[in-house]
């Protein structure tokens, strides 16, 4: 276990410089050949190549200062979990610098060239996931909450859709054969066939 727990450790000391260096291609060469990247609010993506374009482009927005905290390691042969959190400051379209702190699992496994992540999955626990990062101001506003509206109440919803539907609604007359009526017995008219 300390061989999988120093193995994780230096990854994400990698990660780490990798991040200071503004680097997406080194961030995205400490991940497995076909490593699969689940971030939120996005497709899921499969590859280094994949990797590194996400990462050049949270790069490019203005992630960077990325700090690593590991939580709990668990490993089976070539096979490893850690759960931890991270944080990242991010460059906002207002020129803040805000600290998005996540979470993550992380599954790892042991290649011939050692321990790699191979599936990444976060989420963040701050509001930064609703933020546009880094674009020009007049290019994405920043959010702003919709105008209250009051309800509408049900029962006038209803009203509606139902005059609605049967004003549409237009009779047919069609005629189909129906069968004979089917008769009624009680126990005394069920007698066992002989």
């Amino acid at each position: 276990m300390q061989e999988v727990l120093a193995a994780i450790d230096a990854k994400n000391n990698a990660l780490i410089h990798a991040f200071q260096q503004r680097d997406a291609a080194q961030v995205a060469a400490i991940y497995a050949d076909d490593a699969t990247l689940m971030p939120p609010h996005n497709d899921m993506l499969r590859g280094r190549e994949a990797i590194e374009q996400f990462f050049r482009k949270g790069i490019g927005m203005g992630l960077h200062d990325f700090r690593i905290e590991t939580l709990e390691v668990d490993a089976r042969e070539d096979l490893a979990y850690e759960v931890g959190r991270f944080q990242r400051k991010v460059s906002t379209v207002r020129g803040d610098e805000l600290t998005d702190t996540c979470k993550y699992v992380m599954l790892w496994r042991r290649h011939p060239e050692g321990w790699r992540p191979q599936s990444d999955i976060w989420n963040s626990a701050g509001p930064t996931e609703r933020e546009v990062l880094a674009a020009p101001e007049s290019a994405a506003p920043a959010y702003q909450e919709p105008a209250y509206q009051e309800p509408v109440a049900v029962q006038e919803v209803h009203e509606i859709e139902t005059v609605e539907a049967v004003e549409a609604v237009e009779p047919v007359e069609t005629y189909e054969e129906q069968p004979e009526p089917t008769q009624i017995v009680s126990e005394e008219d069920l007698q066992p066939v002989e």
